[in-house]
């Protein structure tokens, strides 16, 4: 007795009968609920899970780019010591993002290569962030005074090693992620602590705290408006602690060009450029939902 809305989503009666969410917090049991035939489609399969379904024939793997943000640690630059752009830079020399990438989400997720997935309007392909090189990481932090006076593998700066907080959320892979990154500073010679947030209410508490030097938080979202709330000096999840009149002038000015959209799309590219060249974040991995539905579903697809 449902009354269906336009005919342009629907015409008829309905074409299931019952639709069932259910939640699985554990990643694990994704997989087994779909194998089992408690459930028929299963979203955020991991990526070995996904493959090993698809290999039995009974399964069908749909790939969903997500629009938004991709997976990224903010630099805090009101933070001794990523309050220097150098050492921003070298931080993010050091990580080997396509390692790290098809260590964790194998060939399933691009490396992301800005503020914005690629998959997302306002995406400036240019625009790419640099690539590994601990070398150049190493003489970057030379440049910033730091050095390993001592030979024990820790940089350190007027008596003081290089220390960093780093924090990262619960979801999408972020602890996994986050311990590379970790092994990856501490390579460099920083000593990094690790802390996990238990959530989101946890993360907003870390932050707000303020004794971090590098924090994962990002949204997904079909418009690069979004990012005013990243990067304008009063933005809610500017996290990084940015305050730049460029970077406020040319997201106020995005944020009014709705009927020129090459102008606009062009007033993005500038802020990729500019937090790229700032260094206010690390983008690591573009998102991608690996969905894996059972062949008794057909016509599955996503908006």
């Amino acid at each position: 007795d449902y009354a269906w809305g336009p005919s342009i989503y629907h015409a008829g009666s309905a074409s299931i009968e019952r639709i069932i969410f259910s939640f699985y917090e554990s990643e694990p049991t994704r997989a087994l609920a779909l194998q089992g035939g408690e459930v028929d489609v299963v979203g955020e399969v991991p990526p070995r899970d996904a493959a090993r379904l698809v290999d039995t024939g009974e399964f069908t793997l749909t790939p969903v780019a997500i629009p938004g943000q991709p997976l990224e640690y903010f630099f805090n630059t009101r933070r001794s010591p990523t309050d220097d752009l150098r050492v921003r830079q070298a931080l993010t020399l050091a990580v080997d993002r396509d390692s790290i990438v098809r260590t964790i989400f194998g060939s399933y997720s691009p490396v992301a290569q800005g503020v914005l997935s690629a998959v997302t309007p306002g995406f400036a392909p240019e625009i790419s962030f640099p690539s590994y090189d601990l070398d150049a990481a190493r003489e970057l932090l030379g440049e910033a005074g730091w050095e390993d006076a001592d030979t024990d593998g820790i940089m350190s700066r007027d008596g003081e090693a290089l220390t960093l907080a780093l924090v990262a959320p619960n979801w999408g892979s972020n602890p996994e992620v986050a311990q590379l990154l970790q092994a990856a500073w501490e390579e460099l010679g920083a000593e990094v602590s690790l802390e996990v947030a238990a959530g989101f209410g946890p993360l907003r508490e870390a932050q707000a705290a303020g004794a971090y030097n590098a924090i994962g938080l990002n949204f997904s979202g079909t418009d690069p408006d979004q990012l005013r709330a990243f990067y304008a000096s009063d933005g809610l999840y500017n996290w990084s602690g940015i305050a730049d009149p460029q970077i406020d002038a040319i997201l106020t000015e995005a944020s009014q060009l709705p009927l020129d959209p090459e102008l606009r799309l062009e007033r993005y590219r500038q802020l990729a450029e500019t937090v790229r060249d700032h260094a206010l974040v690390l983008p690591l991995r573009e998102y991608v939902d690996l969905v894996v539905s059972s062949n008794r579903v057909q016509g599955l697809r996503f908006s």
